[in-house]
């Protein structure tokens, strides 16, 4: 057993490990194998992590120069028409810069430069662009807890001498979230879009200060900014709680916001869940101040009842109708299921996982385009998009110690309202159209993967997948098969 034990590491322990790490699916691993004994302060569930919670330990400077290579073939053949052949190349070339300012503070810095091209045409012509971009850049800041005495002739609470704020870690600047356990994709918060410029802090309250043996709850509250949509400046808002009631149970507690440059400053609260956003938005309307604003709550769960089995869900509302019989509209929500498990042959060497994802027609969507939940065009939340479901199934291979095996299979259904369309006004056709409407889009994926560790710097990539597409773009009869040819190779200095 891996006992969770405080480690005392440098300052650059505060940097979050990126979410494209091998780290994660190790842990998820771990934890399903039931492996962390009496973890209750990670929140594994939060990402990123920061270092010291993966416990890795770095210098107090560090400049890591990385290469990424990518060709992509794909092979197209609609029916009734000839054979297309399409070949993608992405380069890109960039340094992560890492370094702390005292015990307490690090920062980090992810820029890179890449171009993204058709090799047919970008060469023909003559073209081969070359762009620059920030992936992530942000400072980390480590706050003390502290305590505020209380008088003690109040009457409320005459025990309590004093009220302690916990200490927190604080973000300020640009990086990726990921809320829940879903693998696919998190319906509220999903690492699809690119990364938000943003305030974020975190904590940790232990519950056991309560009296018994409660445990504790982790926080995260974040401030960020979209890109303007419709001609409206937007803010982007969340809360999270994540809660261990026992070892192999994790519980959690999602509210995010879209709001404009115009709503009442009530909305900006710094304290979580303290009122949620919806009852912050029924005071703004009480004290008749500004209160535009579309919210998504969400509940997750994640269950390792079994060494080796790990079972996790989520669910997620957009609107969800307390009162049918005054409300007649349909509920706007999504839900996702799925199981990991992990070395169920005991050979140490298999891994297997199966997850399906259900998602109303109209959620992300509102009825004022400025609020739909979209970042730089991409989707906030599950990149499966509205009106679809999907079935995901995975099996992972270790041929050897460097040598790995991936199979998977992708089935994917879309409706009509896979573009996005906001509530419709009548209720009877709105609640005909709330699944899988009109001319339904089925795709089906089979993909085979094998990667290979070359050196701890060098790290290459294969794959093909085989695509079949029918009524493609909802268009009833157009159908089409492609084949992937995926190649990669990763190099870190």
């Amino acid at each position: 057993m891996i006992s969770i034990k405080a480690v005392l590491a440098s300052p650059l322990s505060l940097i979050n490990v990126p979410l494209n790490s091998w780290v994660y699916p190790t842990i998820s691993q771990l934890e399903t194998l039931q492996a962390f004994e009496g973890n209750d302060i990670i929140a594994t569930n939060i990402t990123p992590l920061t270092r010291i919670e993966v416990a890795l330990l770095r210098a107090t400077f560090q400049i890591n120069p990385y290469f990424n290579q990518k060709v992509d073939n794909k092979a197209q053949n609609k029916e009734n028409k000839d054979f297309t052949n399409t070949l993608y190349s992405f380069s890109e070339l960039g340094a992560i810069i890492s370094g702390s300012f005292s015990e307490n503070s690090a920062f980090y810095l992810n820029a890179s430069v890449y171009t993204d091209l058709d090799l047919v045409s970008n060469i023909f012509e003559g073209e081969i662009p070359l762009k620059a971009q920030i992936n992530q850049a942000y400072l980390k800041l480590q706050l003390p807890s502290f305590k505020i005495p209380i008088p003690s002739n109040t009457p409320f609470f005459p025990s309590l001498s004093s009220i302690e704020f916990p200490a927190l870690d604080l973000l300020v600047g640009r990086d990726y979230m990921k809320w829940g356990p879903g693998y696919q994709g998190n319906l509220i918060l999903s690492d699809n879009p690119p990364a938000f410029d943003m305030i974020k802090y975190s904590g940790t309250i232990d519950l056991n200060d309560l009296g018994g043996d409660f445990g504790k709850v982790n926080f995260t509250k974040f401030f960020s900014l979209l890109d303007p949509l419709d001609g409206q400046n937007r803010y982007f808002l969340g809360q999270r709680l994540e809660y261990k009631p026992f070892d192999v149970l994790t519980l959690g507690l999602s509210e995010t916001a879209i709001i404009s440059e115009d709503s009442s400053i009530l909305f900006y609260n710094p304290l979580p869940f303290i009122p949620p956003y919806y009852l912050t938005r029924w005071i703004a309307d009480v004290l008749e101040q500004p209160s535009e604003i579309n919210s998504y709550v969400g509940i997750d769960m994640e269950l390792n009842f079994h060494p080796g089995i790990k079972l996790y869900g989520e669910w997620m509302a957009d609107d969800f109708i307390l009162t049918p019989k005054t409300n007649p509209y349909p509920n706007r929500t999504g839900f996702l299921a799925g199981a990991y498990f992990a070395d169920p042959l005991g050979r140490g060497d298999t891994d297997f996982r199966i997850e399906y994802t259900h998602i109303n027609n109209y959620v992300y969507f509102s009825t004022h385009p400025w609020q739909d939940y979209l970042y730089q065009g991409e989707y906030i939340g599950s990149p499966l998009g509205p009106d679809a479901d999907q079935l995901y199934l995975e099996l992972t291979h270790r041929l050897s110690d460097k040598l790995n095996l991936s199979l998977s299979y992708n089935h994917q259904r879309h409706g009509e309202g896979q573009t996005g369309i906001p509530l419709l006004s009548d209720p009877v056709i709105a609640n005909e159209n709330i699944f899988l409407s009109g001319i339904i889009e089925k795709q089906q994926a089979y993909q085979t993967e094998i990667s290979y560790t070359i050196s701890p710097q060098w790290e290459f990539s294969a794959g093909v997948t085989w695509e079949s597409i029918k009524n493609k773009d909802n268009n009833l009869g157009v159908n089409e098969n492609n084949t992937y040819f995926q190649m990669e190779l990763n190099y870190q200095f």
